[in-house]
């Protein structure tokens, strides 16, 4: 087997915790696991970015100088990506972020961009439909799009009119091994997990951004009916708005927002723990 060197371009990446992240994270560990040379680009949230490993993945992060639309414009990463556009033998981009996606249009040669096409865009306001005909553009010329479900071809409104050849391969999960190091951390989690349930009964459990299209905001006003606690896991722009509307609804004795948790054994306890776990994310076109 050829060893390949790929670079994994994500908005942000461990210990930084989302969606993509997570998806890039491990699929960057698996490709690295299977004598690949990985190296993961991305923004650091604050304005000086950091060049650190994650196990056998090479993580260069670059500082966030303003941010646009919610996304973060990194200018060192751009001149990163030209400066090492002949490096890698395969770029790998998550998409939606378009103003990598712009750069790597016009700078990079198509043949060794393949995308991991995650979803539309939810809401970018009189942007949307110039950012959709661009979009269909660079995928026009990439070499190839991955996607996790064939319902992220068929509801999209981006993918059916793209050309390219689509490959369907599903999200995973690194679970670990059965090392004696393994076997530790599992007895860890469910030591720490009985606790949690101790302290909060059969749980509820939202782990994900605090921003307007996850619905976590619908998911707490329906804790006024709903006989159980809430324990929500994560950070986001709508953090104090959340904390706010648990006080105005007098939920407090319900509903938990926790902020950020290691995304390791801690995390992994509160999943054990939880009686249930809800995704309240929806989904409108405007």
């Amino acid at each position: 087997m050829k060893k390949l060197k790929i670079l994994q371009i994500s908005k942000y990446y461990f210990p930084f915790s989302g969606g993509i992240e997570t998806v890039v994270k491990c699929l960057s560990e698996a490709l690295a696991d299977n004598g690949h040379d990985v190296t993961v680009g991305c923004s650091y949230p604050e304005k000086i970015g950091k060049s650190y490993k994650v196990g056998k993945v090479q993580v260069k992060s670059f500082g966030t100088k303003i941010r646009l639309f919610s996304q973060p414009i990194s200018p060192g990463f751009f001149w990163y990506l030209w400066k090492n556009r002949k490096h890698f033998d395969v770029i790998h981009h998550h998409t939606p972020n378009p103003l990598i996606e712009a750069f790597l249009f016009f700078f990079i040669p198509a043949k060794k961009i393949v995308v991991t096409y995650h979803c539309d865009v939810m809401k970018f306001g009189l942007l949307k439909h110039p950012y959709y005909l661009f979009l269909k553009f660079f995928l026009q010329r990439v070499k190839s799009i991955l996607v996790p479900t064939k319902y992220h071809i068929s509801t999209s409104d981006i993918l059916p009119g793209v050309g390219t050849s689509k490959t369907i391969i599903p999200f995973f999960l690194n679970i670990g091994s059965n090392s004696e190091e393994e076997s530790k951390n599992k007895a860890i989690i469910e030591y720490k997990s009985q606790e949690l349930v101790q302290k909060y009964g059969e749980f509820l459990l939202f782990v994900g951004r605090l921003v307007p299209y996850k619905g976590v905001r619908y998911l707490i006003e329906s804790m006024q009916w709903i006989d159980r606690k809430l324990v929500i896991v994560g950070i986001g722009v709508l953090e104090e708005n959340l904390v706010e509307l648990v006080k105005e609804l007098k939920l407090e004795d319900k509903v938990f927002i926790l902020g950020h948790v290691k995304e390791d054994i801690d995390l992994q306890s509160y999943y054990k723990a939880a009686r249930l776990f809800i995704l309240p994310s929806f989904y409108y076109k405007s």
